[in-house]
């Protein structure tokens, strides 16, 4: 799933490259907005956007290891963006969000399984974390973060007071983290309710990680990096430069990345 798994770390298990060398590349024809999800057998998720004229659907791509088209499937609604990262179940149910206010779930196969379309409108930036039990969280541009249960039907949502972007992280405990417009961090206990809320200096657009004792993570457009208490309380801030739109990475000796 996106940033490898529920904590958002983004270590990877393998091992990069040791040379700059190309093994191949795969045309779109379109833009690319959104991360690479890779499932289990290897295959490799991309969705599309976009901006010419005439404009064409966005599609979700599903690409062999060796660069080869698997399937392509468009969104029924005729939108134009897939900005949302692919997330990948364990049963290899592909899940991503679109501008036509929906969360797709994808057989392995390329057919559609569900459609989950917010119905207070919004698109979907975010991208999907999937817990153990099968609930799907989303976040969406109408301000809330949404639980869905596995067959596509609303578990609970959850109203910030502004557009979400950021994509949800989950703890040991469940606990479901995301930031919002508003500024601010939340975390929501699995039930849907509020467990805490923290402010930062201006628009959360980053998605939290989160260490292994439970440390969260997360950037601001205040030009700042986070480090917050599973209490909610502030553990330590650094500045950067410039505002943080990218999400924090954590290695396994506990060094973050931004």
């Amino acid at each position: 799933m996106f940033h490898h798994d529920l904590n958002h770390t983004g270590l990877s298990t393998g091992y990069g490259p040791d040379t700059s060398v190309v093994n191949w590349t795969f045309s779109t024809g379109d833009r690319i907005s959104g991360s690479v999800a890779i499932g289990e057998d290897g295959t490799i998720y991309i969705g599309t956007r976009n901006y010419l004229m005439p404009k064409t659907d966005s599609k979700l791509y599903a690409i062999y290891p060796n660069g080869t088209k698997k399937w392509r499937w468009t969104p029924p609604h005729h939108i134009h963006f897939i900005d949302s990262t692919p997330a990948v179940a364990s049963d290899g149910t592909i899940y991503v969000g679109s501008w036509d206010r929906c969360l797709y779930a994808i057989y392995p196969n390329g057919t559609e399984k569900w459609a989950f379309c917010a119905p207070c409108g919004g698109f979907v930036l975010s991208s999907s974390a999937v817990a153990p039990d099968g609930t799907i969280y989303i976040g969406n541009h109408n301000r809330r973060l949404y639980a869905i249960y596995p067959n596509g039907t609303e578990k609970w949502n959850y109203r910030t007071e502004c557009t979400i972007q950021s994509s949800p992280a989950v703890g040991s405990d469940d606990t479901i983290y995301i930031g919002s417009y508003d500024k601010k961090l939340y975390a929501i206990y699995p039930n849907g309710t509020e467990k805490w809320n923290y402010r930062t200096g201006c628009w959360i657009m980053s998605s939290p990680a989160i260490d292994a004792d439970g440390t969260i993570f997360v950037g601001s457009n205040d030009k700042k990096l986070y480090a917050i208490y599973p209490n909610g309380t502030l553990k330590w801030s650094y500045t950067t430069c410039d505002k943080i739109k990218s999400s924090p990475a954590i290695d396994a000796d506990g060094t973050v990345y931004v």
